[in-house]
């Protein structure tokens, strides 16, 4: 109940500022709706059919709004939740704003943003991540599904910083104090900690990316965890119609695993839609006492996924995908990969409406 009459005071806060608000500041409501039809079948599963939210982008609703101080300064906010079209579910239990609730300032200095927010080798408002060809999305094809890593999403009590562009290259930091809780009654030890360093290159033609991140996993109950880091680099360069994408990681950390995965592929203009073609390796070995998915000492997959997106107007496209995913050794069979997208195929038919 709490939730809903928070959203309830914040769109009525929103209708207030937008009819009686200053000249100076701007409030906006935007979304995105992806709907779609998958189809899929695991070597070891039956084959499903579904109607599925958020395939090739998180169905979210949010409001921004931003105030201009003067002298170069702005104070903007970002407040946005998921949910699932298909079933109108929430997309966070007891949270209001799941995805974004942020609050920064803007000024010749760079930006400081706080609150729950995208890390920097993921998405959101906060994130750099360049050179993966289907983003964080498009099934086992998507950079944050479950074969790529045990990836860095969004974390709670973080604050993030930004400087300039100097020659079209800005820095990024972010520290959060407490990816779930950072309670008061817990020394600073006792929670989870998540920093992040990058640099982001962006200009007309090319942009690229290279971020250290590491998660020391202290407040994880009745599980004994080591510090995990994550090295990326990605980047793409626009060439006419064609757009060559690539994007390196290496994850190590003791008692886990050391993980190679690599990703090329390229998006070319065909027609007034885009064609997306992605291949995926990845390679990793057991560091130490960790272990994989079925305790091997070794494992490795590789996938390939293509699709393209029609463009009806300037708001709402239609698209294709279909995605295949082979595991070797670690992910060649077991039980649990009856209710994953590893060893199989996806193929996906939608629409994306945005708002």
């Amino acid at each position: 109940m709490l939730k809903f009459r928070s959203v309830a005071v914040a769109l009525f806060c929103t209708g207030l500022i937008t009819s009686f608000g200053a000249q100076a500041s701007q409030v906006n409501i935007y979304g995105k709706i992806d709907a779609s039809v998958l189809t899929g079948k695991t070597r070891h599963g039956a084959a499903t059919v579904q109607l599925k939210s958020g395939f090739t982008a998180g169905s979210r609703w949010g409001i921004k709004g931003v105030e201009d101080l003067g002298n170069g300064y702005k104070v903007g906010f970002i407040l946005e939740q998921g949910f699932t079209i298909d079933d109108g579910a929430e997309g966070g239990t007891n949270q209001a704003f799941n995805r974004e609730s942020s609050l920064y300032l803007d000024g010749s200095f760079g930006r400081v943003t706080f609150g729950r927010l995208g890390t920097l080798g993921f998405a959101q408002s906060t994130g750099i991540l360049r050179g993966a060809v289907f983003g964080v999305t498009h099934g086992a094809s998507g950079w944050a599904s479950g074969t790529t890593s045990l990836h860095f999403s969004r974390v709670d009590n973080a604050v993030a910083y930004s400087t300039p562009s100097f020659g079209n290259v800005s820095v990024h930091a972010m520290y959060s104090n407490g990816t779930n809780t950072d309670d008061s009654e817990n020394k600073w030890s006792k929670n989870n900690h998540y920093y992040g360093l990058g640099a982001l290159y962006r200009s007309k033609e090319a942009s690229g990316s290279v971020i250290f991140e590491a998660m020391d996993y202290k407040n994880e109950t009745g599980i004994k965890h080591n510090p995990l880091y994550h090295l990326t680099i990605g980047g793409y360069w626009q060439i006419g119609q064609i757009r060559p994408m690539a994007i390196y990681q290496y994850q190590w950390g003791e008692d886990r695993y050391k993980q190679h995965t690599a990703q090329v592929g390229t998006q070319i203009k065909i027609g007034a839609g885009t064609a997306k073609l992605g291949f995926k390796y990845i390679t990793r070995k057991v560091d130490g006492k960790g272990t994989l998915i079925q305790n091997e000492k070794k494992a490795n997959l590789w996938n390939i996924g293509a699709g393209y997106e029609y463009p009806f107007s300037k708001r709402t496209k239609v698209y294709g995908f279909a995605g295949y995913v082979d595991g070797g050794k670690g992910w060649g069979k077991g039980t649990c990969l009856k209710t994953t997208n590893l060893n199989g195929y996806q193929i996906a038919f939608g629409m994306v409406h945005d708002f």
